[in-house]
């Protein structure tokens, strides 16, 4: 369970988002639903969801708004958000693309096409998440090479302390030691 992606549906509609619900159903994704804008930020922050389906025409905040919150908070700024809505006019949909939106599916949206491109944007999120964990690894392994270089060198210092006679020794064995190594 913990390996399916999480979608979050904020839509007003309980009709669509029982369609939803019921076309998603055969498909390895954990659904939660929200039923306005308020509430699906809410659920959002909470679950940072891997893709959300968003309805533009709710009650109080509508879709655009909703999106705009998303992208505005540093936490949820890169979780796909994908449009399905009636306003299927040219206007709407630049608006929606503006407003953040990854993607834009008009209702009634064709079933295949809809699981198409969740499949494709919770694809792209997990590569996205991928290279990010990679980013951090990467910069752990770093901050882990320096810290072993310098409890060397802290090491090394130490058992100059212990001598007067051998003070300096260990620095000048390991300086010619890198410089055979270049050799």
């Amino acid at each position: 369970m913990e390996n399916q992606p999480q979608i979050l549906i904020i839509d007003d509609d309980p009709t669509v988002r029982i369609a939803l619900e019921a076309l998603l159903a055969s498909e390895p994704y954990v659904l939660v639903f929200a039923e306005n804008g308020k509430t699906g930020l809410e659920k959002a922050a909470l679950l940072h969801p891997d893709a959300i389906l968003l309805d533009v025409m709710m009650p109080g905040m509508d879709g655009f708004e909703v999106c705009h919150a998303l992208r505005a908070n540093k936490d949820l700024s890169e979780v796909p958000i994908l449009f399905i809505t009636t306003l299927d006019d040219r206007e709407s949909r630049l608006k929606g693309i503006e407003s953040g939106a990854d993607d834009y599916l008009a209702k009634p949206f064709d079933r295949l096409e809809l699981l198409a491109r969740l499949r494709s944007i919770t694809r792209l999120n997990r590569y996205r998440k991928i290279a990010e964990a990679r980013q951090k690894l990467e910069a752990m392994h770093q901050e882990l090479l320096i810290s072993y270089d310098k409890t060397i060198e802290g090491w090394s210092k130490a058992l100059d302390l212990r001598d007067k006679e051998t003070e300096g020794h260990t620095q000048r064995v390991t300086e010619m030691t890198i410089q055979l190594a270049k050799v």
